[in-house]
């Protein structure tokens, strides 16, 4: 047979097999991604810019089915793009409630989120349609709720009450958010939205990898998943900022640093804001899952999982947080005192069912025992 002949017929061979072998690759990736479905890709975003800056709204009037490997909630939204089953004015709201994805209800239906049983164990005291969360699932911090209250001089509640995760919000968060005072702007300049899901926009150390995780299954399944491990700075550009990113070692000790100080100034200046539309803040620190107890993923950097030990010997970074709220004259509550390692989701740290069911009796019993609590 003439060679020529041979190599176009073996050729030809090749091709099939490699686009057979590419099919196959992208159909298991796609059924691989459809079974992950990790949980910080909901896709409920829009890209509503707020002052000139990347900053993603949740669309309004949403009614979205949220599966992953440890839940299957629904995600339903108000015509203002908030997680409530009823509309509500700025002007009405007497609690609000401000925060990340604990507050935003993570992984549970909104009846069982703490914002919502708290509300039902005032017993009519307070109209629950005038007791609202407006914390979003996804890297926001106290610089934001600042800015949120700032831009909404008519939100004036009898209580705020601000979330605070250990986890996140005093470093990683910080760090990839521009906020302005002066001008009133605030910036996620290294977040984007991309199909309705908020993804890093940090560059990849691989040339054309962005690209190709946009039209390949098969890239983004590795993409992911590198993504999920202690590799995960091999993804990206040296010294890229991450969404996401774990908090550094020192933070985790209890030594505070530039971001910390940022997010302690907006505490305070929220208390300030607060008291000035005659109300008060309360902020409920969340501690990470590790400090309940052993837990399979702890939401730390895995360098560090050996040394948990430690860090719970001298108290890491949930004893330094109440020392300084207590510097701060900040009025915080430690949810992490009633919490064990069977509240919180195996996989991904947040509270399940029965954490937001004790951390709603944990603010109960706060708020009954104050003075000036009707």
């Amino acid at each position: 047979m003439n060679p020529l002949a041979i190599l176009r017929r073996s050729g030809r061979t090749v091709l099939i097999v490699a686009a057979i072998t590419m099919m196959l690759c992208e159909a298991a990736s796609f059924l691989a991604l459809e079974w992950l479905k990790p949980a910080a890709s909901l896709p409920i975003y829009e890209d509503r810019l707020v002052s000139g800056g990347r900053v993603t709204a949740v669309r309004g009037n949403l009614n979205h089915r949220w599966r992953t490997s440890e839940f299957d909630v629904t995600i339903r939204t108000n015509s203002g793009g908030y997680r409530e089953d009823f509309e509500f004015r700025f002007a009405d709201v007497e609690f609000a409630f401000m925060g990340d994805s604990f507050a935003f209800g993570h992984g549970v239906e909104v009846s069982e989120r703490y914002t919502n049983l708290f509300s039902s164990r005032l017993k009519g005291r307070i109209d629950p349609a005038h007791v609202v969360s407006v914390g979003r699932n996804d890297g926001f911090q106290p610089e934001h709720y600042e800015y949120f209250l700032r831009k909404h001089p008519d939100l004036r509640p009898k209580f705020i009450v601000v979330g605070l995760y250990l986890g996140n919000d005093l470093e990683p968060d910080v760090r990839e958010t521009r906020f302005d005072r002066q001008s009133l702007t605030l910036d996620l300049p290294y977040r984007t939205t991309e199909n309705g899901q908020i993804t890093s926009s940090a560059p990849y150390r691989i040339p054309g990898l962005r690209t190709l995780v946009g039209i390949s299954q098969t890239a983004r399944l590795f993409a992911v998943t590198l993504n999920h491990t202690a590799y995960r700075k091999y993804l990206f550009e040296k010294d890229a900022v991450l969404p996401n990113a774990y908090n550094s070692d020192s933070l985790e000790f209890g030594s505070f640093n530039e971001f910390s100080q940022r997010a302690f100034d907006s505490l305070v200046n929220i208390a300030g804001l607060a008291r000035e539309r005659g109300g008060r803040l309360v902020v409920m620190l969340i501690p990470q899952n590790f400090y309940a107890g052993a837990v399979r993923v702890p939401h730390l950097a895995p360098a560090l999982w050996p040394r948990i030990p430690e860090i719970l010997a001298n108290g890491g970074l949930r004893r330094a947080v109440a020392g300084r709220c207590k510097d701060l004259g900040l009025d915080c509550i430690d949810a992490g005192a009633v919490m064990s390692a069977e509240d919180f989701f195996p996989g991904d740290a947040h509270w399940n069912r029965e954490g937001h069911r004790k951390a709603a009796d944990l603010l109960h019993d706060y708020f009954s025992a104050s003075e000036g609590w009707r």
